[in-house]
């Protein structure tokens, strides 16, 4: 009789680590970087051309009611002779934009608005399975075709945390014959090129993929530049990238300075309900909150101490809401 009542009482808990395990994970929203590592060959010019990037999450914001992440890219180009690695000097390097992404956590899919691009991208649909033909994403490699087939999916340990992992069979004359993709990581073979390169000039690679400075991915199968070895730290990047809109201080006492503004159109000030409370445009910031240059102040000294919402509207339709303490 005990065995009989010891069993229905470890069933449930059984079901229940098994469920935890199939959960889907989203994409992070802070604090995530993807170190990505492109290489291209031209046996006809005798060049070998080395790109790496870092792509990191950098705020979050609302466009047409719906919440993305900003990520901004930092690339570097470097040059070489064909069939040999690139040299260390650094041709080129860049600070963009890349876009804006989307977590749609109940379809197992992320969603990409990319910079220069109208339509929203289908960036990753992790809602697959064993025997499915996966079509070539927006930023894939065309130039060689291949059927793209899931041949088997399982779970690996990454970051402490057991992810489902899908594994891409690709039919075809392709440099990543297979490719993996992971939830909440994205694919092995390149941040915007989940299926990698399918073809014989060039390789893409995420060579590594961390959250919180903890590396939860570092790919060693790539040989050609040593893994997370681009570029420097994060508090680099956000000096990089103080070209971008910037609210301090937060936690604030009175006044909020709004830095690199321009093409803001308006701002608006939210409680932590959702109600509007104020709206700030551009006649407001110039006459009654003193518009010097690039940086604009709200005054919100007559506000209560707590949390409120501002809401950044710019002139070209993107929207940034930020969380404000009010002391």
């Amino acid at each position: 009789m005990k065995k009989l009542l010891l069993l229905p009482f470890f069933v449930p808990i059984l079901i229940g680590l098994q469920l935890k395990a199939q959960s889907y994970i989203p994409f992070p929203t802070s604090n995530a970087v993807w170190v990505n590592y492109e290489n291209r060959s031209y046996g006809a010019t005798n060049t070998n051309d080395c790109y790496t990037s870092r792509i990191f999450t950098a705020g979050d914001t609302t466009i047409n009611n719906y919440s993305y992440t900003r990520l901004l890219r930092i690339s570097e180009t470097k040059t070489g002779n064909f069939g040999l690695p690139c040299n260390t000097v650094v041709q080129a390097a860049t600070l963009d934009t890349l876009g804006y992404f989307r977590n749609d956590t109940a379809q197992k899919k992320v969603w990409l608005k990319a910079t220069g691009i109208v339509n929203e991208i289908l960036l990753y649909d992790f809602a697959m399975n064993i025997g499915d033909t996966i079509a070539l994403g927006y930023f894939d490699d065309p130039t060689i075709p291949a059927i793209n087939v899931v041949d088997s999916i399982y779970t690996e340990n990454y970051g402490g945390i057991a992810r489902t992992v899908y594994r891409i069979d690709r039919n075809g004359p392709c440099l990543d014959p297979k490719v993996y993709l992971i939830e909440g990581i994205g694919s092995k073979s390149g941040f915007l090129k989940p299926l990698g390169n399918c073809g014989t000039f060039g390789l893409t690679s995420v060579l590594c993929f961390s959250i919180n400075g903890t590396s939860i991915l570092v790919n060693n199968n790539v040989t050609m530049q040593p893994p997370c070895g681009l570029l420097t730290g994060i508090k680099d990047f956000e000096s990089m990238a103080k070209g971008q809109v910037q609210i301090s201080p937060n936690p604030a006492k009175d006044v909020v300075k709004i830095t690199n503004a321009e093409g803001l159109e308006r701002v608006e000030v939210y409680d932590a309900g959702g109600k509007l409370l104020q709206n700030f445009v551009d006649f407001d910031f110039a006459q009654s909150h003193k518009s010097i240059g690039s940086v604009n102040k709200i005054d919100l000294s007559n506000y209560e101490a707590g949390t409120y919402i501002l809401k950044l509207i710019m002139k070209n339709g993107e929207v940034f809401s930020k969380k404000i303490i009010k002391q």
